[in-house]
């Protein structure tokens, strides 16, 4: 395994943060050690949801979370927060904030790992953290994203007031409702505007 630190934690935008722990707060009264953050077409802010939720679980309830990047085709996860890892050692861990972990070698090439090697992935993480958040490529977009939905079975989803459509959000839904999971909460984004507000938080 491999472990070094990240020298400068990188501040999120005030509405972000303060978005994330309104919706982590919510988020909190599952049973939460595992979910998927995604969006419906991309560009919806889903990454930076993802990180934002990593360090509220960890600010308001010591969580040890571990941030996983599950995009193998576009890494921004892995590029905003550790510029140069290594993203073909799964055993690989980031520190990019106390009690905050990433991991950037989950995708090697331009797939996930198998369903088995990514449910051990897990069930060995889940030993080590309390909770992993993955982020995602955009449902529609990816198989990958709906493979790791369906093994998961807890997902946040974003969306955009310029990118997504009713319909694209109608999509995702049966998408999400055909895997068996379950849509913790779908995020607004509001392009332009004051960023990401709750849309709605499922119960």
């Amino acid at each position: 395994m491999t472990l070094f630190a990240r020298k400068q934690p990188r501040e999120l935008p005030d509405p972000v943060a303060e978005t994330a722990a309104r919706v982590w707060l919510d988020l909190r009264r599952h049973s939460l050690k595992s979910l998927v953050v995604t969006g419906c077409r991309g560009g919806e802010g889903a990454t930076t949801l993802a990180e934002a939720l990593a360090r509220v679980a960890q600010q308001i309830d010591g969580r040890r979370v571990l941030l996983i990047d599950a995009n193998p085709i576009a890494p921004d996860l892995s590029s905003r927060l550790a510029q140069g890892a290594d993203r073909e050692d799964p055993a690989a861990r980031i520190t990019i904030a106390p009690g905050i972990t990433l991991c950037p070698g989950l995708a090697a090439g331009s797939v996930l790992p198998p369903d088995a090697e990514l449910t051990r992935f897990q069930d060995q993480a889940q030993k080590a953290h309390d909770l992993l958040i993955w982020d995602s490529r955009a449902i529609s977009l990816s198989l990958d994203t709906r493979r790791l939905i369906g093994l998961v079975g807890l997902v946040v989803l974003v969306t955009q007031s310029d990118v997504t459509r009713a319909d694209h959000l109608a999509a995702a839904m049966n998408e999400i409702a055909a895997l068996s999971a379950r849509p913790l909460a779908v995020i607004r984004n509001r392009a332009g505007r004051t960023p990401f507000s709750i849309s709605a938080v499922q119960d």
